[in-house]
C-alpha cells in the first residue's frame, strides 16, 4: 500500500522527516492507499445535506483539494478530498 505524507502533498514540497503519526488507510473502488498524519481526533459521518460547494474565492472547488464546506453546528470546516491529493492511477 502506497504511503503518502499529507504534509508533503498539501505544500509540494517534502518537510522535516516525521518519526510519528497516524496512518489512515484509504480506498476508492478497488485501490488502497495511506495518508501519514500528524493526529486523528474523532471521525464521523456527515449528512450530504451540510455539504456546499467551496466558493471561488477560497480555491478551485472543480481541481483542488478542498472541494466543498462542511456546515456545523460549531461552523465552518473544509472538506478534503483525498483522492486529489494523490496521482490518478494511486486513487483510481
Amino acid at each position: 500500500v502506497p504511503v503518502f505524507r499529507l504534509a508533503d502533498q498539501l505544500y509540494g514540497t517534502s518537510r522535516t522527516p516525521s518519526r510519528s503519526g497516524v496512518i489512515m488507510v484509504l480506498r476508492r473502488n478497488d485501490r488502497l492507499w495511506a495518508l501519514l498524519v500528524d493526529k486523528v481526533s474523532a471521525s464521523n459521518q456527515v449528512p450530504e445535506d451540510r455539504f456546499h460547494r467551496l466558493p471561488p474565492v477560497a480555491g478551485d472547488a472543480e481541481t483542488g483539494q478542498f472541494p466543498s464546506v462542511v456546515v456545523e453546528e460549531e461552523g465552518l470546516s473544509l472538506y478534503l478530498a483525498p483522492e486529489r491529493l494523490v496521482p490518478p492511477e494511486i486513487s483510481g
